[in-house]
C-alpha cells in the first residue's frame, strides 16, 4: 500500500468540487495525520488475517461522482445490483444512487422536505446545509484517535450521504442509499463514501445502505479496487435509528469501513450488516451509549466462499448507567474462506447497571474454512450484567441428508441450512425487507438460482 497522498491530490479534488476553505482545511489536516499513522499489518490485533499488501493507493484513481439528478421516480438505468436490492422495498421515503457509470439520482418525498428532513449527497449538504453537517466533518475532539483508513476517507471522500431528521419527526418508510464503482479499466480505483446521519430528539428513521462494484476487465487483469467508508451517526434523546448495510462485492474488491454511532438518553440504535462477498471485508462497528436508557442492537451475518476474508470488530462503549447492548453475529464459511470476529464490551466506572450480551456463532461448511472468535469484556463498574459466548463447528450432515431425502439437491439443502442459521438473527432486525434480501443473496452466493426461502414453511424448526 502506498504511504503517501500528494497534497495536490487533495487540493485538486476539493477544487473540482468547489468546496469551502474550512472543508479543504479539514481534508488537509486528515491527510497530515494519515501520513503520520503507520500502515496496519496482520500483526496488529485489530487487523488479524487482513492483508492489505495488494493495495497500492499511490496508483489508484480517486473517482469523481456527479451530483445527483432530482427525479420523481427511480430511473431505469440504475445498476443491476441496486435494482435487485430495491425490489425488496415497496415504498421508500427517499432514494439516492451514485454510480461512476450512470451518474447520480435522487428521489425524495417533498412532504418530508417541508417538515425539515434533509436527504442528499454529502457535497450538496456542505453547500446548502453547512450549519448541520459541519460539526460531523470538523469534530471538536480532533482526529488524532482516528484509524489510518478513516483518515484516508476524511482526506479524500468522493461520495457520501447526509440524512437529517428534525426533532419530533417520525418516518416509517426507509431511505435507500446505493453506490456503484463501475470500471472497465485495468487501473485500480477507489470509492471513499462519507455518511453522516443525525436524528434529533424524539425522532425515528431507517436507512438502507449498499455499496458495491461492477468490474469488467477483458484482458484478464483484475486490479485490487477499494471502497473505504466512514459512517458518523448521532441519535438524539428518545429517538430510534435502524441501519441496514449490505456488502456484496466481487473477488477483487477490498472494503474497509468504520462506523461510529453515539446514542443519547432513552434512544435506540438497531443495525444489521450483511456481508456476502469480497476479496477482503474489514469493518469496525463502534457504538457509544452516552446517557441512561440508551440501547443498541448490533447484528451481523457473513457468508464466505472461495478465498474471501472477513474481519468484523464490534466495540460497545457503555459510558453511562442503565444502558443496554446486544451483539449477535453469525458466520457461515465454505471453501478456503476465513473470518475473524472480535467483540469488545467496555463498561466505564460510572456505568452501573449495565446490561450487555455478546454472541458469535460460526458454521463451517467445508473443512478448509476457518473462523476465529475473540470476545472481550472490559468492565470497571461493579453492578453489571455482562456475558458473551462463541462457537465454531461444522455443518450437521444429518440435516443435509434429511433435506436431500426430501428431494432437494446438495446445494439446495446447504442453502436451507445456511438460511435457517442466519434467519434467527435477521428476524430480530425490525426491517422486514432484510429477510427476503438475505434469502436472495444466499441463493445467489451458493448456486446462483432463485432463493428457496419458501421451503421454510415445511422446514421451520
Amino acid at each position: 500500500m502506498g504511504e503517501t497522498i500528494a497534497r495536490e491530490t487533495v487540493e485538486e479534488l476539493a477544487s473540482r468540487l468547489g468546496e469551502p476553505a474550512w472543508l479543504v482545511d479539514c481534508r488537509l489536516a486528515a491527510r497530515e495525520l494519515y501520513l503520520q499513522k503507520p500502515n496496519p499489518t496482520e500483526r496488529d490485533e485489530d487487523w488479524r488475517q487482513t492483508d492489505i499488501g495488494a493495495l497500492d493507493l499511490t496508483g489508484m484513481r480517486i473517482l469523481s461522482l456527479s451530483s445527483p439528478v432530482v427525479t420523481t421516480e427511480a430511473p431505469a438505468n440504475l445498476p443491476v445490483r441496486i435494482q435487485t436490492g430495491l425490489k425488496h422495498f415497496n415504498k421508500l421515503s427517499g432514494l439516492l444512487v451514485q454510480s461512476t457509470a450512470s451518474g447520480g439520482h435522487l428521489v425524495f418525498d417533498e412532504d418530508l422536505a417541508k417538515k425539515g428532513v434533509i436527504f442528499c449527497d454529502i457535497f450538496t449538504a456542505v453547500k446548502n446545509h453547512a450549519d448541520k453537517v459541519r460539526p460531523a466533518l470538523t469534530p471538536a475532539d480532533g482526529l488524532a484517535e482516528e484509524g489510518k483508513f478513516t483518515l484516508l476517507t476524511r482526506a479524500l471522500f468522493n461520495c457520501g450521504l447526509f440524512l437529517y431528521i428534525p426533532k419530533g419527526v417520525h418516518i416509517e418508510l426507509p431511505f435507500f442509499y446505493g453506490i456503484e464503482l463501475d470500471s472497465t479499466e485495468a487501473v485500480p480505483a477507489a470509492l471513499l463514501p462519507y455518511l453522516v446521519v443525525v436524528a434529533e430528539e424524539n425522532s425515528s428513521a431507517s436507512l438502507v445502505y449498499t455499496p458495491g462494484a461492477k468490474i469488467s476487465i477483458t484482458d484478464g487483469i483484475r486490479p485490487s479496487n477499494l471502497i473505504a467508508q466512514y459512517a458518523d451517526l448521532h441519535i438524539g434523546a428518545n429517538s430510534k435509528l435502524r441501519f441496514l448495510e449490505v456488502h456484496d462485492y466481487s473477488d477483487n474488491m477490498f472494503m474497509i469501513g468504520t462506523s461510529n454511532c453515539h446514542v443519547s438518553r432513552d434512544a435506540r440504535y438497531e443495525t444489521l450488516a450483511l456481508a456476502m462477498g469480497g476479496r477482503q471485508v474489514k469493518s469496525d462497528l463502534s457504538t457509544q451509549l452516552d446517557a441512561p436508557g440508551a440501547t443498541s442492537d448490533v447484528y451481523g451475518v457473513v457468508l464466505g466462499a472461495g478465498h474471501e476474508k472477513y474481519s468484523f470488530n464490534t466495540i460497545q462503549g457503555h459510558a453511562a448507567p442503565d444502558t443496554t447492548s446486544n451483539i449477535t453475529f453469525r458466520v457461515a464459511l465454505t471453501d478456503h474462506s476465513s473470518s475473524v470476529y472480535q467483540g469488545i464490551v467496555r463498561v466505564d466506572k460510572i456505568a452501573q447497571r449495565t446490561n450487555a450480551y455478546q454472541s458469535n456463532k460460526n458454521l463451517l461448511l467445508d473443512g478448509n474454512a476457518r473462523a476465529d472468535s475473540i470476545p472481550k469484556l472490559e468492565i470497571l463498574a461493579d453492578d453489571v450484567k455482562c456475558s458473551h459466548g462463541a462457537t465454531v463447528g461444522p455443518v450437521d450432515r444429518e440435516q443435509i441428508f434429511y433435506l436431500r431425502s426430501r428431494g432437494l439437491t446438495e446445494q439446495q439443502a446447504e442453502e436451507l441450512v445456511v438460511l435457517g442459521f442466519f434467519r434467527q438473527v435477521v428476524e430480530q432486525f425490525s426491517l422486514e425487507a432484510a429477510q427476503s434480501w438475505l434469502s436472495d443473496l444466499v441463493a445467489a452466493k451458493i448456486h446462483g438460482e432463485v432463493s428457496q426461502a419458501d421451503f421454510f414453511e415445511d422446514f421451520d424448526q
